[in-house]
């Protein structure tokens, strides 16, 4: 073994102990850009080539490096016939417009499953060789695959089918930066369940219909808010923004566009200080957008770092009758608390251990947090209720179960904070409803992995408090459905 990689591959074992130590991956990183030859030479050329264009060379050398700062060694590639995912297994595709690391949390999931297969696959065709297609068959489109990336014991592999495998159930994930609703739009013509949908997209997206999905679920909370919009005229909407300060007796506001994502567009406002600032801001502001939602601020319990937080929940559909949300990941920073804007994860745990409270406020704290669990599950089916009232009548069904309205897997942001209203409890509020192909599920894993296993020397999504799993118990019930429901249209 050369030099460069056995250094490469003593860097890359510290990386997979804890691939959420900032330290470990920029020394990784940073050696691997000091030896830009050395890195290049020791690629595989199979793994720049494979259904990969020469011009893309570059972004297929940063996936590869991404890999490698997530504990992966390159892919190798082989061609394979594709008979072992014919009928056996349940297929579940991945299809992502950029990196997605919680693809590799659902290629761990399926390691060694013989009932659930995973492939990950680029929705980008090379020329006429596309890893996914629909393809027409007894009057309807199913989906196959000509090549993807999976997980054996021996690591990452590219695989080439010379018998294209089925596909039972999609999780397209799109490049928000560029277009949210492009996989999820084109492939929800299909009529491949997948655990969201265009339409659900659209509806959680959209923050102003926040109130009218979820009032009146028990025990949740909403921050007080406005909607601002210039065609009231300037008057008219500085005198409802002071209105809306004096009756809620609001000393901070939060402003944000209705469809904003990943933290973008949000801003903090001191009221009544920065009262002509925010005005001036509103007014620039409505050159370019037709409204804004001005909330109170929710300050949420404070830690002795200082930090603030708030708690990015799951929930998941198990099956046709249970749905489940134990999963809770912490985001802890200042200021806009997202981990794109540079917000930090942690656990619950480590949450508790950081808060500033006293033995009798803590429990009550700790109440608070279990309640979340139920409250998500409310959320849930709220939000499908909400689809069926007003969106009822252009319901699109999958093939086997479900349809455009259900949704099977949503990211919820919540905050706990002072309840107001009753002195020493705290109150949960909602922030936002995201739908399934948000991030930071990758984090979630790899947190409560390291608590739990603490001597692990690496990490997979495989233990019981893992997520990945449970969402391909979830694929196997939707997928197993469509499978059957394709096997009763062949003709006898």
């Amino acid at each position: 073994m050369h030099d460069f990689e056995s250094r490469l591959r003593s860097l890359l074992a510290a990386v997979r102990r804890d691939p959420l130590d900032v330290g470990l991956s920029t020394t990784l990183s940073g050696w691997i850009d000091e030896h830009p030859g050395e890195f290049g030479a020791f690629l595989p050329a199979e793994a720049l080539s494979f259904r990969n264009a020469p011009d893309r060379e570059e972004r297929r050398i940063r996936f590869l490096k991404h890999l490698l700062l997530h504990g992966y060694m390159p892919p190798r590639v082989e061609q394979v016939s594709g008979s072992a995912w014919q009928t056996r297994t349940i297929n579940l595709a991945v299809s992502t417009s950029y990196f997605y690391p919680n693809a590799l949390s659902l290629l761990e999931a399926g390691l060694g499953r013989e009932d659930v297969a995973v492939f990950v696959v680029s929705p980008q065709p090379l020329g006429d060789a596309s890893w996914i297609e629909a393809v027409s068959s007894l009057g309807h489109q199913r989906v196959q695959l000509q090549a993807a990336l999976m997980l054996d014991e021996d690591g990452l592999v590219w695989r080439q089918f010379e018998e294209p495998v089925p596909v039972h159930y999609l999780f397209p994930v799109d490049n928000y930066y560029r277009d949210k609703f492009r996989l999820v739009g084109e492939y929800g013509q299909w009529r491949v369940p997948m655990p969201g949908s265009q339409l659900i997209r659209e509806v959680c997206e959209n923050k102003l219909l926040l109130v009218d999905i979820v009032s009146g679920i028990p025990g949740l909370h909403l921050a007080h808010e406005l909607q601002l919009a210039p065609t009231t005229g300037e008057t008219a909407w500085i005198m409802a923004l002071d209105d809306f300060s004096a009756r809620y007796q609001l000393a901070e506001l939060v402003t944000k566009p209705v469809d904003g994502f990943g933290g973008s567009g949000v801003e903090f406002w001191r009221y009544p200080q920065d009262r002509p600032a925010l005005i001036a801001w509103l007014r620039e502001a409505f050159a370019t957008t037709p409204m804004i939602l001005v909330q109170g601020r929710i300050r949420p319990v404070p830690t002795r770092s200082g930090r603030e937080w708030n708690l990015r929940q799951y929930v998941l559909r198990n099956g046709p009758e249970a749905v489940l949300a134990p999963w809770k990941r912490v985001r802890i920073g200042h200021g806009v608390i997202n981990i794109t804007r540079g917000a930090g994860s942690s656990t619950t745990s480590t949450l508790l251990e950081d808060l500033a409270l006293e033995p009798e406020q803590l429990r009550a704290f700790e109440a608070a947090l279990q309640s979340t669990d139920a409250l998500a599950v409310a959320v849930l089916h709220s939000l499908e209720a909400y689809l069926v009232r007003h969106w009822g009548a252009t319901e699109q069904l999958y093939h086997g179960l479900g349809s455009n309205l259900s949704a099977d897997l949503l990211a919820l942001d919540f905050m706990i904070a002072p309840d107001p209203a009753r002195s020493g409890t705290y109150a949960v509020y909602l922030n936002e409803i995201n739908d399934f192909a948000s991030g930071g599920m990758r984090d979630y894993e790899l947190l409560y992995h390291r608590e739990a296993r603490p001597d692990a020397d690496h990490i997979t999504a495989t233990e019981s408090f893992a997520l990945a799993p449970h969402i391909l118990t979830l694929a196997k019930w939707r997928g197993g459905a469509y499978q059957a429901a394709l096997e009763r249209l062949r003709p006898a």
